[in-house]
């Protein structure tokens, strides 16, 4: 018997990343700059971790909110972007923590309860995210 191969789910939504030298990063490039996850415009960027997910936003007030107060204000420039996300969910819980050992162990379910926080309102997983255009808003 043949499979037919579904066809990912693309939502647009918005992505918050910090801008260094002309190149753009992950948040967690403010906490944890060498398991920051590069952006490039225009092209499909996957989790370095492996069966992770990628943060994105539902609209560009969410996106502006967690740029303003858990970003901004770190001696970085945080930008907003329209994005396409592929495969689109959400979820109740994240790491509190940014290094990659505890990101690991969350989408592993290990890590402890006590690291485990809710997401910011408004904010979906997705397997895959392509930033495009220039950035609506410079935090």
């Amino acid at each position: 018997m043949k499979t037919q191969k579904t066809k990912p789910q693309i939502t647009e939504c918005f992505k918050v990343v910090i801008t260094s030298d002309k190149k753009h990063w992950s948040t967690s490039y403010v906490w944890n700059n060498s398991g920051a996850l590069q952006y490039s415009k225009n092209k499909w960027t996957k989790p370095k971790i492996l069966n992770s997910k990628l943060f994105v936003f539902e609209s560009l007030a969410k996106a502006q909110y967690f740029a303003a107060f858990n970003v901004s204000g770190k001696s970085t420039q945080v930008s907003v972007f329209k994005c396409l996300a592929k495969n689109v969910v959400q979820l109740s819980d994240i790491s509190f923590n940014c290094d990659t050992p505890s990101i690991e162990a969350f989408w592993r379910h290990i890590l402890p309860p006590a690291h485990i926080v809710r997401p910011p309102e408004g904010t979906y997983f997705a397997d895959e995210v392509k930033i495009f255009g220039e950035p609506l808003e410079y935090c």
